[in-house]
């Protein structure tokens, strides 16, 4: 949450089906992208959520 700013719009890499995707610099050796889920109520988008996480 720290280095993302509590997910601030300016870290935002990319935006998907199942949430957005920010980038973290923890230090100069070390960068993650790192994704925020959101979870919907439809059997169809859950199915492909697993199916991504997997």
């Amino acid at each position: 949450m720290e280095v993302t700013e509590n997910f601030d719009e300016k870290f935002v890499i990319g935006k998907e089906t199942h949430g957005t995707v920010y980038k973290a610099i923890l230090s100069p050796e070390e960068v993650y992208a790192v994704k925020k889920i959101v979870f919907r109520e439809q059997q169809a988008a859950n199915k492909s959520m697993v199916t991504e996480i997997q």
